[in-house]
């Protein structure tokens, strides 16, 4: 009972003067985020003679082509500028004159292999190629992959492809609700929209504020995946979502990071930087225009933000949280996890792992700028996508149970 009445009074700790204005921060473990050098991949096909590949498409990631035999190619997969977390991510289709059996050598140089490739020609189904026809070498740093060409292109991704395309798209699909807003609130890098959906019912004035962000890192496609059913389910128009709506205000920042998406990135925008460590000095556009909205929207309606939930993924399904002396929504993590816990009695929905506000991330800047509650939701890279869907639906719904109690 203690806990659930801690939750119910909760309060924010940062004064009215301070929240309304953007702040900047140092932390312990400071990060370098001014602009580095990356290399941009040459577009093109490479054709060797009936057998061809390509990286001409959004989200392709694609270095060099070499052929080795007749059926044997190696595939040169590099980043887009070091050093770099190695989430050795790659995207390209191929295809052949003729059906035949090709050799496809991923190399990496000096990364591993991270993700379990998956083939589709038409985008929207993906299947995952056999264990069987999968070889690794010794570190890793190449693998041989087994595959059949036809004239038929066919992608060779390590996710699935979501690209910028993909994420307006589902934007415009939200905004067919009335009490969805669909905008733009900045431009990326090279030009490309930083989309916003503003969610509520009724007047916005008289509503605190909770924030959810995504795709900071281009590859992290099972958090966007995530995201996706999350927001689905604040706005499915059941009794709980009317509800929510009504008292709360959902800003909502899907893809933070479009250029790198979009150029088929490991990890950085084209400011060469992972944005996820840029939440102190916002030196990168897509981050300084997110924040600057943020709290632009509240300085308007002068409510609190309580709540930033950032989507990723990992190796694994695990929630960042803030230690127990951060905590500003007193309980609410501890009873939300135990919930999805509960409901999802057949799944393994990951564990808490509190770790200490050490990095300019953003869970640390929810709570240094607001006083807010931050949380990043983590999915594993291979977790089974239904799953990810019922998930995010179970850590919807039980979010929105919590609020709906708070006075």
């Amino acid at each position: 009972m203690r806990i659930v009445l801690s939750f119910i009074v909760f309060g924010v700790i940062v004064s009215c003067s301070s929240k309304y204005k953007l702040g900047y921060y140092d932390y312990p473990l400071p990060v370098d985020t001014n602009d580095k050098t990356i290399g941009f991949q040459e577009k093109k096909v490479y054709n060797f003679g009936d057998i061809n590949f390509d990286n001409q498409f959004n989200g392709a990631r694609l270095n060099d082509v070499t052929k080795v035999d007749d059926s044997t190619f190696v595939l040169l997969i590099l980043p887009e500028n070091t050093p770099i977390n190695p989430s050795s991510y790659f995207a390209l289709r191929f295809w052949s004159d003729k059906t035949q059996l090709l050799n496809l050598v991923l190399r990496y140089d000096d990364y591993r292999h991270r993700y379990k490739p998956k083939l589709s020609k038409d985008r929207k189904n993906w299947t995952y190629i056999a264990s069987e026809d999968i070889e690794y070498n010794i570190d890793s740093t190449e693998v041989i992959i087994r595959v059949e060409a036809s004239p038929a292109k066919s992608f060779l991704c390590a996710q699935e492809l979501y690209t910028s395309e993909d994420v307006n798209a589902w934007c415009d699909k939200q905004a067919e609700l009335p009490y969805v807003s669909y905008t733009s609130i900045g431009k990326s890098k090279l030009g490309r929209d930083i989309p916003h959906l503003d969610i509520s019912t009724g007047n916005k004035n008289d509503k605190d504020i909770i924030v959810l962000i995504g795709r900071q890192h281009p590859p992290e496609t099972t958090g966007h995946l995530a995201m996706n059913a999350f927001v689905e389910e604040l706005v499915n128009e059941s009794y709980l979502s009317k509800h929510t709506l009504d008292r709360y205000r959902f800003l909502i920042y899907p893809l933070m990071n479009p250029d790198g998406v979009d150029l088929g990135h490991w990890r950085h925008n084209t400011g060469g930087i992972d944005m996820n460590r840029d939440w102190s000095h916002y030196r990168q556009a897509e981050v300084r225009q997110v924040v600057e909205h943020i709290v632009a929207q509240q300085k308007v309606v002068k409510q609190d933000v309580l709540l930033g939930i950032d989507f990723h993924s990992t190796h694994h399904d695990v929630y960042y949280t803030v230690p127990d002396q951060n905590q500003q929504i007193p309980g609410f993590k501890d009873i939300w996890i135990e919930a999805i816990d509960k409901a999802l009695v057949d799944g393994d929905i990951g564990y808490d792992s509190p770790y200490k506000l050490d990095k300019p991330i953003s869970k640390g800047w929810f709570f240094k700028q607001f006083g807010a509650e931050g949380i990043t939701y983590e999915v594993g890279d291979e977790t089974d996508r239904i799953y990810i869907k019922e998930k995010a639906q179970v850590a919807a719904r039980e979010m929105m149970k919590l609020l709906a109690f708070r006075q």
